[in-house]
């Protein structure tokens, strides 16, 4: 039935309105290189990142680098890598960066500068210890950054898809 109401309409007409109707169409501002930015193509960039871009993004989402609250723009050095280790590990990933390495892919994540390495005094046990420190730029810089270089610009984060009007519809 669809078909032949299909064939009916091309045969009395239907070509030439098509015709038409694509001849008054103004394509030439249309660039086919640009990619419409939808829900569906930034889930896909998210899906494709490699594991230490997932775990920092995951961390984004948590707002958190190491699982406890309020751990963000000084954190133990440690800390971090003991997080992503344990992360990993959970997704079945086999092959982690060492905690050296691990801060040289957070740098190629965080803004220009960042994440910056310094020696804190800990207390532990009432004995103050030197410990290495990353210190981050805030979560809000951070979520910006990442949102530019992987091009997922509008992620909400407090929820799990872009905000309202961010994302475009195909055309």
């Amino acid at each position: 039935m669809y078909f032949s109401a299909l064939s009916k309409e091309a045969e009395n007409g239907g070509r030439e309105a098509m015709l038409y109707d694509l001849l008054q169409r103004d394509i030439g501002h249309f660039d086919h290189r640009t990619v419409p930015s939808t829900t569906g193509l930034i889930d896909q960039k998210l899906l494709s990142l490699e594991s230490h871009q997932q775990w920092y993004f995951e961390r984004l989402v948590d707002g958190s680098l190491t699982g406890f609250k309020d751990d963000w723009e000084c954190v133990r050095a440690a800390r971090v890598h003991e997080n992503y280790v344990e992360a990993l590990k959970t997704s079945g990933v086999t092959r982690r960066a060492t905690e050296t390495s691990l801060g040289m892919r957070l740098r190629s994540l965080l803004p220009k500068g960042y994440p910056r390495r310094t020696m804190a005094v800990c207390t532990i046990e009432n004995v103050p210890v030197r410990r290495a420190h990353y210190e981050f730029p805030p979560l809000d810089v951070c979520r910006k950054h990442f949102e530019d270089l992987v091009g997922v610009q509008g992620y909400d984060w407090e929820g799990t898809e872009p905000e309202e009007g961010t994302a475009t519809q195909p055309f």
